[in-house]
């Protein structure tokens, strides 16, 4: 490992000035009665550690069938995403180097730097008016990623810095069943799920975690931190007009993000590495995932005043209504470990100028 410690601290000083030019067209026709064509075409140039640029095409086609008050889409989309500049510039350094485990074991004295992340998506889709209350939404998608950008954590701060992963895959299904205004009720119900990997080697930026060696064994499959089965969300929301008074209710639903854990581990052997024994029965060891959880929040408030150009609205929140302890994630290669929020009350008084 490295030598850094009290009297020989890690220092990094530098700065550099970069720019990034961006242009954009897009248009919307009508090829033909009930058929929509949306056209457009991006162009980035960015320049800062490295010099890349990308013309970005964009294109979604829309029909719809009377008859049956059906729209069905489909889209593609060509992303350039420049990398994160939080701590770009030493993340790339040769500095670096001496900072990583990876680095330090295998005599690594320079750290390549971040490519842009270049996506291509596909989607297609469909909107079926279901009766004049109810609409039925139906998406399935594909991301296609080279240089997929991801971050690495600092143990278990805020403080993170980017990396590059070779490749990356998303797919994913959406379903939303919406209603319209009944009656000042309104609400949704919807279900997604989502298969994310990335395909190693990591080949830019600095990776801080421990030396699994896999992560740069070139064409590894691994899951992702948001690879998660199933979400579905319940949001049910009244609204009293002549008052102004309204209340709404969320409740969410995730079946729980890949963990590295070993299958048979017990509450002693988990507590002897150091962890808090509460967060045991939220990880299951044989799936390798965390448990599933259902969070619970409500709000209330009321438009106190409605005018022309200004408007007065107070509003009181209660987050995770049932206090359950859940995590986020545990001991991820690239984000740590997040457990999640307990029961918050909040409030806010807010004036709005038109």
């Amino acid at each position: 490992m490295n030598d850094f410690n009290a009297a020989h601290p890690f220092v990094f000083d530098q700065s550099k000035t970069g720019r990034t030019l961006s242009a954009y067209v897009q248009d919307r026709f009508t090829l033909a009665k009930n058929l929509t064509l949306h056209l457009g075409v991006r162009y980035d140039n960015y320049k800062l550690l490295i010099h890349d640029q990308e013309l970005s095409p964009r294109i979604g086609v829309a029909y719809f069938i009377p008859k049956t008050q059906t729209t069905l889409r489909a889209s593609y989309n060509r992303l350039f995403q420049p990398p994160p500049a939080e701590n770009l510039l030493l993340a790339s350094s040769a500095q670096a180097a001496a900072l990583s485990p990876i680095s330090v074991l295998q005599g690594i004295t320079t750290v390549e730097p971040i490519e842009p992340d270049k996506q291509h998506v596909f989607e297609v889709g469909a909107q079926q008016l279901l009766t004049q209350k109810f609409r039925l939404n139906v998406t399935v998608y594909q991301k296609r990623i080279e240089n997929f950008s991801d971050k690495d954590q600092f143990f278990e701060t805020g403080i993170i810095f980017p990396i590059a992963i070779s490749a990356g895959r998303v797919t994913g299904e959406e379903l939303r069943l919406e209603s319209t205004d009944i009656h000042g009720f309104h609400g949704f119900l919807s279900w997604a799920n989502a298969r994310a990997f990335g395909v190693t080697p990591i080949h830019g930026g600095l990776f801080l975690g421990e030396d699994p060696q896999d992560l740069f064994v070139p064409g590894l499959k691994f899951a992702n931190d948001h690879d998660q089965r199933n979400e579905g969300q319940l949001q049910v929301s009244y609204t009293h007009r002549p008052s102004g008074i309204y209340a709404i209710f969320n409740a969410r639903y995730d079946s729980g993000v890949p963990v590295d854990v070993e299958p048979g581990t017990t509450l002693a052997d988990f507590v002897a590495e150091g962890f808090d024994p509460r967060l045991f029965d939220k990880i299951d060891f044989q799936r390798s995932r965390v448990r599933p959880r259902t969070i619970l929040d409500f709000s209330v408030g009321a438009d106190l005043m409605q005018k022309e150009r200004v408007s007065l609205n107070l509003q009181f929140d209660i987050q995770n209504l049932t206090n359950e302890l859940f995590l986020y994630n545990f001991e991820s290669v690239f984000s740590g470990t997040h457990v999640g929020y307990p029961r918050l009350f909040s409030g806010r008084l807010s004036l709005r100028f038109k």
